[in-house]
């Protein structure tokens, strides 16, 4: 009689596990990226994500005609994340949520041929002007919200196919290599 009672509250215990499992599962929010820097690109209605392909870039100063240009490259010349056009989700960490996210955060469009390369800066040296984010226009506009204690969720519409990047800028990096999160938008 004994074992049967603790048979049933074991048989009990076993399904209410089981049921609040389930549950717990299928309410979790979308986690914070690890490290600073690591972006996600989620669904926050369908509370589905993909991390953003970590790339290390390699900057470098080159003399064009009117002056030095700094330029990222990225290899190799295709993300291997893709996403559709359109409105895009992001959950970025970064290293103080309290800083102005304009002032550090940008998404990029890369130019891409053998490998994907970025404008950072270009110097005119007649007039002495500083350019930033090329010629045509890489960066592209986004808002940011805080999310959760150490990371901002960062909306932006997307409508041009290509390789794109989130970078964080960092004025104590010294050795020609930024970390950017990399991503391609596909038709």
């Amino acid at each position: 009689m004994i074992m049967k009672k603790l048979l049933c509250i074991c048989m009990i215990m076993i399904s209410c596990i089981s049921a609040f499992g389930q549950a717990s599962v299928s309410n979790v929010a979308i986690p914070e990226p690890e490290f600073n820097g690591d972006a996600f690109i989620c669904d926050l209605s369908a509370n589905t994500y993909v991390k953003a392909e970590k790339a290390i870039g390699q900057m470098k100063t080159k003399d064009q005609f009117w002056g030095p240009e700094r330029k990222l490259y990225v290899k190799p010349s295709k993300s291997s994340v893709r996403v559709k056009k359109g409105h895009i989700q992001f959950i970025i960490r970064v290293p103080n949520i309290n800083d102005d996210p304009y002032s550090f955060i940008k998404i990029s469009k890369f130019a891409a041929g053998s490998t994907r390369k970025l404008s950072l800066a270009r110097q005119n040296e007649l007039s002495g002007k500083v350019t930033y984010g090329g010629k045509n226009k890489q960066e592209l506009f986004f808002e940011a919200k805080k999310y959760r204690t150490s990371s901002l969720l960062i909306d932006a519409d997307i409508e041009k196919p290509g390789e794109y990047c989130i970078m964080i800028s960092n004025p104590n990096r010294v050795d020609g290599k930024i970390p950017v999160s990399c991503f391609g938008i596909d038709e």
